[in-house]
């Protein structure tokens, strides 16, 4: 028995993730920048806009607080 007919979900699970890599590389941009964008959107206006008028989050500066929760 070869490799493949002993593994089959294995060359099914390869094959998936060669293709999406694939895909990713061909419209990296498209995946990227939007959420690079949103992201930027949402510093400028919850961080500065609305971060001023907060003022401080138990010690630590609205930014500090906001941004591992935007990071994710």
């Amino acid at each position: 028995m070869s490799g493949e007919q002993r593994h089959p979900n294995l060359v099914a699970l390869l094959t998936i993730v060669r293709r999406e890599v694939m895909r990713i590389l061909r419209i990296w941009g498209q995946t990227l920048v939007p959420p690079a964008i949103t992201m930027t959107l949402y510093f400028l206006i919850f961080g500065s806009l609305i971060g001023r008028r907060i003022g401080d989050m138990g010690g630590y500066d609205y930014m500090d607080f906001i941004v591992p929760g935007l990071v994710m």
